[in-house]
């Protein structure tokens, strides 16, 4: 398509410098349409090809950048951002109750949830480091922000796909509540 026509604006409108890419997929001469064919993987692959280049800050998709600073399909099992978080970063450029939770919990959770023994208290503790509460919620488990209660929750198990009751309980115990934290 490097024929094709294009405009990139870039936005200094909110915290963060971004751009935006809009491309008309008809050849301007040949008005024949281009192949969109896997149009989500290229972009995405392209992303984290910048990302590295430019140094910005990485962000996930069908590529993800390894800890070898190369760029691999992603084969992770862990579950995307909410829809409504993805409407909450992208309409108010506010973090998502998701995305704070992954960048600040989601690596000691997955090493506490790959020990040989789990124990609710190491969980916990993790999370309130964040200012992050566990707790049950219907038949499962949800994840709520201690300074903002009225945020609606996350589901435990878009954090990590084994912070489940079903998967915990027989390797720790019954849940334990998160304890009591006093906060200034």
């Amino acid at each position: 398509m490097s024929d094709h026509q294009y405009v990139t604006a870039i936005h200094r409108d909110t915290d963060h410098l971004h751009c935006h890419v809009a491309a008309n997929r008809i050849h301007p001469v040949t008005y024949k349409v281009a192949d969109d064919a896997y149009d989500i993987s290229k972009l995405h692959k392209a992303s984290r090809e910048m990302e590295l280049k430019y140094g910005w800050t990485r962000t996930n998709g069908c590529h993800v950048i390894n800890e070898k600073n190369r760029i691999v399909r992603s084969c992770s099992k862990e579950k995307s951002m909410p829809d409504d978080a993805k409407k909450l970063e992208y309409y108010s450029d506010q973090e998502s109750l998701y995305a704070y939770a992954v960048r600040e919990c989601r690596p000691e959770i997955s090493d506490i949830l790959k020990a040989d023994s789990i124990y609710w208290e190491r969980i916990h503790a993790v999370l309130i480091r964040a200012g992050l509460e566990l707790k049950k919620k219907g038949a499962g488990l949800a994840i709520y922000h201690r300074a903002h209660p009225e945020q609606t929750p996350l589901k435990a198990s878009r954090l990590h796909p084994d912070l489940t009751l079903s998967h915990l309980e027989p390797r720790a115990g019954p849940f334990e509540f998160s304890p009591k934290v006093d906060t200034l």
